[in-house]
């Protein structure tokens, strides 16, 4: 193998750092390669100062060019593009050839897309890869249909678009240590997460690909963790969100990657209208206006036009959609007028929402969107407000609770869990004796009833964490987050035959058994030891005597044992 075909092999992978580290030992004619490791690792000026050292011609003057248009991309500089797209024309009027018409293709397929212009874009990269083919050089087919399958999914033509990308990878496989696999990977699971497409896999799929860039690799990194926003956006884990973008703030905009910042700002703007109301977000809105008027970024002109006419709350949608025409056709998406703040398009949102009634979604809905890492589309869509509060109103013992800026949907929780969920929200603020009097119905003695109070709390609190921090312990008292409570007109604690009882007849155990459950339903001795956090033998104990006192009826013998309640 020669010098020359190791170099051109170690570029074609994406396996930039090495051909950096072999630079004395690469032949003059190499120093393209070099020259696009540079660019592709975002060291800019070098490359420029190599594009002005070295004497290029033929192809190769036509190739470095079109890297150095690939760096003015990257940036975001629309003059810099428009002088570099020139210059590369150049070129390719002094040698026209298959090779060099490649790249023409391709670097005005690149432009229009970066500016927006998708269908554009597309039709030039189709051109590109057609000649590729007929090349039969994979390394060329391989970014050809990548840019196509950019475009096709940034006009939402996802089923296209994840299809191009598996040709994509198909090309890329052929050529061995290929790193580019890891970047066409990257990009199909963003697009399978922004159709909404199998999230739980795509989550696996991405933690995974977190724990294994580079650390050097900051521009893949940044991006993975954007993905990663957009995921727990999805999910309703708003506060979230935010934290892991203020987090990764820094890294966004020393990079300076043109449109990786726009997308930060919309994901962040999307953020300030759902946790603080649409006046934070305008501010960004306006100044994220002026990058997209500056580099002609269309799209994301179109996206955040889109969030001010949502802001402004036009009262007349026909209007705002005539407003946002000229965007729509530069862009060839359609205009995101019922929920701007969506990321799935907004088929597919009405697809789960579309006879919902604000503020009471089905208890079917809410476990369908909780299955498919969906709920957050609740507050994205309106139906919910993203303040504090706490929807009882489910069937099943469900509970839909927003604290803190993040939603969850809590599907199982035990009948005294419940209770004592609806008891704890009905106040901000508990002495451990009145909620322990008020729950279990005992007089309380701090000596014995201690320690089960505060077991009792932490089982509950384990059941909301990670996702919703409704409560903490506060120098002997239970603190309780402020919320709106959506309930029925139903009694929080115990049932009526249960409140005519009397308690000192009866211990904490067999109180709660007795208040939890329904006339007819069966008692599991194990279940209950579970619940409570004690021994098989002592809840058997309370439940003979139980049966003594006529409440229970004893079913089966010995480990088959079970009750009845009459």
């Amino acid at each position: 193998m020669t010098m020359t075909s190791f170099a051109r092999e170690l570029f074609h992978s994406g396996r930039y750092q090495e051909i950096l580290k072999s630079e004395g030992s690469l032949p003059p004619r190499d120093d393209k390669y070099r020259l696009a490791a540079l660019v592709f690792m975002g060291r800019e000026i070098e490359a420029q100062h190599l594009l002005e050292s070295a004497r290029w011609s033929g192809e190769d003057c036509v190739e470095v060019h079109f890297y150095i248009l690939l760096s003015s991309l990257r940036i975001g500089d629309y003059t810099s593009m428009k002088r570099d797209l020139l210059k590369l024309y150049n070129a390719y009027q002094k040698c026209s050839s298959a090779a060099t018409r490649f790249y023409l293709y391709q670097g005005l397929g690149l432009i229009r897309y970066y500016k927006g212009e998708f269908a554009k874009g597309h039709g030039h990269s189709r051109r590109s890869f057609r000649i590729a083919l007929k090349r039969q050089d994979n390394y060329l087919c391989m970014i050809a249909n990548d840019l196509m399958a950019h475009s096709s999914c940034m006009l939402e033509h996802y089923a296209r678009g994840l299809q191009l990308f598996s040709d994509s990878l198909r090309f890329a496989n052929k050529m061995a240590s290929n790193n580019n696999i890891q970047v066409l990977e990257l990009a199909q699971l963003t697009y399978k997460i922004e159709a909404g497409q199998e999230l739980e896999k795509a989550q696996r799929e991405l933690y995974n690909w977190i724990a294994t860039i580079e650390p050097q690799d900051y521009f893949s990194k940044t991006n993975a963790l954007l993905l990663k926003a957009k995921l727990l956006l999805l999910r309703g884990l708003f506060k979230d969100a935010e934290d892991l973008l203020l987090e990764i703030s820094q890294q966004v905009y020393a990079f300076n990657q043109g449109r990786q910042i726009l997308n930060y700002n919309l994901i962040l703007g999307h953020l300030h209208f759902i946790l603080h109301g649409p006046s934070k977000g305008l501010g960004l809105i306006r100044t994220s206006l002026q990058l997209c008027h500056k580099v002609q970024d269309y799209y994301y002109l179109h996206r955040f036009k889109e969030l001010e006419y949502f802001a402004a709350a036009a009262p007349v949608k026909n209007k705002s959609a005539e407003a946002l025409l000229p965007y729509a056709s530069l862009t060839g998406r359609k205009s995101r007028l019922r929920y701007p703040l969506g990321i799935i398009p907004e088929e597919s949102i009405d697809h789960y929402l579309k006879d919902e009634v604000p503020g009471q979604v089905k208890l079917s809905t809410l476990k369908k969107l909780k299955n498919k890492g969906l709920l957050g589309l609740l507050i994205m869509s309106g139906l919910y407000h993203a303040e504090d509060f706490i929807d009882l109103r489910l069937a099943e013992r469900a509970v839909l609770l927003a604290c803190a800026g993040n939603l969850d949907l809590f599907l199982e929780l035990s009948s005294g869990q419940y209770e004592l969920l609806r008891l704890l929200v009905s106040k901000t603020r508990w002495r451990r004796q009145d909620l322990f009097e008020s729950f279990w119905r005992v007089p309380y003695d701090p000596f014995i009833h201690d320690n089960k109070l505060y077991v009792t709390l932490k089982r509950l609190k384990n059941k909301l964490l990670p996702t919703i921090a409704l409560f903490h312990f506060e120098k002997g008292e239970i603190v309780v987050k402020n919320l709106r409570l959506f309930k029925t007109e139903q009694v929080l604690v115990a049932r009526d035959h249960v409140e005519h009882f009397q308690y000192a007849n009866f211990n904490p155990r067999q109180f709660a058994i007795l208040r939890d459950q329904r006339v007819g339903e069966l008692i599991i001795p194990r279940e209950q030891a579970q619940l409570f956090g004690v021994s098989r033998n002592t809840v058997t104990r309370d439940l003979k005597d139980l049966v003594k006192r006529g409440k229970l009826i004893k079913i089966g013998q010995g480990r088959g044992t079970h009750y009845r309640v009459l």
